[in-house]
């Protein structure tokens, strides 16, 4: 479980791909971040489609501002090496700027957010935003984009519901 009380100050750099493929199933890539704090250092494995779901959570949260996330490919190989690459330094530079935007989702509490936030509904979406950011780095979480993980299905219902 990711101990956000220890993220002082945190840093990511996407250092690797890798082609995955389950038995009977379509080949996909997978991107290994490494992420370190002033306390520790570890590895969570995203794929393409799990960096479009915290995007599209962010942006149903309200979030602004936020990192341009690379476009899917819609022609080609989607395997080609230089694609991947491309991709892989976009990730980088997406991840990075989403670390740099919400460092502070890392080290507040959420009491104090409490207190900062004004009372309109903002502080609920941005404490949704905060704790999907947060399973997105915890190394324990294998996949998001999928509706029926219960954790990321509760928070995409909770979020439909916010819009309403």
């Amino acid at each position: 479980m990711l101990d956000v009380s220890e993220a002082e100050e945190m840093n990511a750099a996407i250092k690797q791909l890798y082609l995955k493929t389950p038995a009977g199933s379509t080949p996909f890539v997978l991107f290994k971040a490494r992420l370190r704090t002033s306390r520790r250092e570890w590895h969570i494995e995203r794929r393409y489609s799990d960096f479009v779901w915290l995007h599209e959570a962010l942006v149903e949260a309200r979030q602004t501002d936020l990192p341009e996330l690379p476009a899917r490919r819609l022609f080609g190989d989607p395997l080609d090496k230089n694609f991947l690459k491309g991709r892989q330094m976009a990730l980088d530079f997406y991840l990075t700027g989403l670390l740099a935007k919400y460092q502070k989702w890392l080290v507040e509490s959420p009491a104090k957010m409490e207190i900062r936030l004004d009372q309109t509904g903002n502080m609920m979406k941005e404490m949704v935003a905060r704790q999907t950011l947060v399973a997105f780095l915890n190394p324990n979480q294998e996949s998001l984009h999928r509706e029926d993980d219960s954790v990321m299905g509760a928070m995409s219902g909770f979020m439909r519901t916010l819009r309403r």
